[in-house]
């Protein structure tokens, strides 16, 4: 089950910064998984 979001969801309040590092992350996750 996926996690409920509320207003105490601490992701929802991520900036693109952060977002934008969690991207990379996940392509090279993705890209190590291959």
């Amino acid at each position: 089950a996926l996690p409920v979001i509320t207003a105490d969801y601490p992701m929802k309040d991520m900036n693109k910064g952060v977002l934008h590092v969690n991207k990379a992350l996940a392509r090279g996750y993705l890209a190590a998984a291959k």
